[in-house]
């Protein structure tokens, strides 16, 4: 018997996702659990480097949620020279199986999946250590990741008052920043004045498409929580005064070339004693949140597979009951 497989863009996505933030962060938070407790099937992600300098890739991360009877495989390219062509630097696409008959019941675009992942990853860890008297946010970047992020924080954290943004075009913060403020978040641009945007934040964002050490110690606060999105975006002294050093999957990430902390790690800089654990054993109560004697605390995402698959069996139930996207049929 042939069935229909739901077809969703990106446009799809985002509407599905839109007004739902805190719902996605309990599927997120719940996935980490599950993870943690072993409750899923998540191989190591392949990533297909073919530029060491610009680390163009494509990654290749499949997974299994047999609890929700579904599984899934994201095939995304990360081409981070891309916004200089005017084209998107992540693109990709998501195919959801059902574990009944491992029929393909959805294919949705994974640029705006990605982008709704990795905010929520960000935002939850935020919601176990960002500092309790948190106000300000400064967010270094303007393409999609940066939007998604001033978007998603300012939906879940209402004590933020002011999301500064700031980057290498000061016309895009700006037209960021303009935008952003149309949406109801209070933003403000900094121009090209990363100093300036960082001094004084609660929380730091970096999500930059190059690959440079950006991000300076001296600029940031003693009690701050910095998210580190892309690969090379801060020097080395950023993470080496961190009170903790908190990861998705540390052991994921301390192998891939692009992030520093894994740089460090290559480097001899950073040893697995110097990570404090992982987002799954926040959540879990394995390891504390934010403690009155913490300072800098550093929160990196390298992408779990297994994240996407919740998100995206998320997005498709809720796109399925709003009758949103199209079908075709195998």
């Amino acid at each position: 018997m042939l069935q229909d497989c739901i077809l969703l863009s990106g446009k799809d996505v985002e509407a599905a996702a839109a007004g739902h933030e805190s719902e996605l962060l309990s599927v997120v938070e719940s996935a980490f659990r599950d993870w943690h407790a072993g409750r899923v099937v998540s191989p190591q992600k392949t990533s297909l480097i073919f530029d060491d300098v610009t680390q163009s890739r494509i990654n290749c991360m499949p997974s299994g949620l047999p609890a929700q009877q579904v599984a899934g495989v994201k095939w995304v390219s990360v081409f981070p020279e891309n916004p200089k062509m005017g084209i998107p630097n992540v693109g990709g696409l998501l195919i959801l199986s059902n574990l009944q008959d491992g029929r393909a019941i959805c294919v949705m675009d994974a640029s705006s999946l990605t982008e709704l992942r990795t905010a929520i990853v960000d935002a939850l860890a935020a919601s176990y250590l960002k500092p309790n008297d948190t106000r300000v946010m400064a967010v270094l970047g303007t393409g999609r990741q940066a939007r998604s992020h001033a978007i998603i924080f300012n939906a879940l954290f209402e004590e933020i008052g002011e999301v500064r943004i700031a980057g290498r075009n000061p016309a895009h913060v700006r037209a960021l920043a303009s935008d952003l403020v149309r949406q109801g978040v209070p933003a403000a641009s900094y121009d090209g004045d990363y100093a300036a945007a960082v001094g004084g934040a609660d929380i730091v964002v970096t999500a930059i498409s190059g690959q440079e050490a950006l991000l300076k110690r001296r600029w940031l606060g003693e009690r701050v929580l910095y998210c580190h999105v892309g690969g090379l975006e801060d020097e080395d002294a950023v993470a080496q005064s961190a009170s903790k050093i908190i990861c998705d999957d540390w052991n994921s990430l301390k192998h891939r070339g692009s992030p520093t902390i894994a740089r460090m790690y290559e480097r001899g800089l950073l040893a697995d004693d110097d990570i404090s654990g992982n987002l799954g054993d926040l959540v879990s109560g394995v390891i504390s949140p934010r403690e009155p004697s913490d300072g800098l605390i550093y929160f990196n995402a390298i992408g779990m597979s297994i994240i996407d698959v919740a998100v995206a069996n998320w997005i498709y139930q809720e796109c399925s009951k709003m009758s949103i996207g199209g079908s075709f049929v195998f």
